[in-house]
């Protein structure tokens, strides 16, 4: 009898890659492919068991994919995000907010992609008390924990830059950093986006955290497109023709039926 011949794992790899690295590398060399970056904020954009997921993800490749091209999404911090689009190494970048400082850098289309409103975020301790966008800290005798990096409303910012509330600041490199001092009580307050302090939660299993429903700010992010970026094809001359033609497109997109 004739024994059936096993490939080697190693081998289905290859084979695997064969397939792969070519449509890649040819998706690249017409110019077909762009790449982006972004911090990760689930549910908008984050990264689960090596899959890039969420809603602004999506949304953006299938806006791109009217245009015939294809999106690379990397996730990252965002200052190493921004500076590889500062320096053209990426293309352009996923939920950024609007900055004056940020357009020397950045074409913004004219429509946003995202609003989201921002809550307060207390534990237990707190849960049934009220809290305006300026709480006096010191009258409260609590902190306010906030993230390094992350865009908050210029209100916010003037109200926690008065001699009562500075003193009572406490900063942090990420949102989970951030509500795990909340738990055990070193903060009492954190300004964020419900979605994204419940999207953590329930992947890490945090609890005692309580989402305050009333709205303190709104923001709105945008996709926005390197100016020192190299990306051209025979359809899109330069990065500038491609971020009107996504202009046009969002607009069409988003508007009202």
């Amino acid at each position: 009898m004739r024994k059936n011949r096993q490939t080697h794992p190693y081998l289905k790899l290859l084979s695997l890659t064969w397939f792969i690295v070519p449509a890649v590398v040819g998706a690249q060399a017409n110019g077909s492919m762009l790449k982006f970056c972004t911090e990760p904020w689930p549910p908008y954009d984050y990264k689960h068991d090596g899959n890039l997921l969420g809603s602004d993800v999506e949304r953006n490749r299938k806006m791109f994919a009217q245009l015939k091209l294809e999106l690379q999404v990397h996730i990252m911090p965002w200052q190493q995000c921004w500076k590889l689009v500062q320096t053209g190494k990426m293309d352009g970048a996923l939920m950024v907010s609007k900055k004056t400082a940020r357009e020397s850098y950045v074409y913004y289309p004219r429509s946003s992609m995202t609003q989201v409103n921002y809550v307060w975020i207390s534990n237990k301790n707190h849960e049934k008390q009220y809290f305006d966008l300026c709480p006096n800290l010191s009258l409260l005798n609590i902190k306010i924990g906030l993230v390094k990096d992350n865009s908050y409303s210029s209100a916010l910012l003037r109200c926690l830059a008065k001699p009562y509330n500075s003193e009572r600041i406490e900063t942090y490199n990420t949102l989970e950093q951030a509500l795990r001092m909340l738990i055990i009580n070193k903060i009492q307050l954190i300004p964020a986006i419900p979605e994204v302090v419940e999207h953590l939660t329930q992947d890490i299993k945090l609890e005692g955290i309580v989402v305050h429903p009333t709205p303190i700010f709104s923001k709105t992010y945008y996709t926005v497109f390197s100016k020192n970026s190299s990306f051209k094809n025979a359809q899109y001359p330069s990065i500038k023709a491609l971020s009107e033609a996504f202009d046009n497109l969002s607009l069409t997109d988003t508007a009202d039926p």
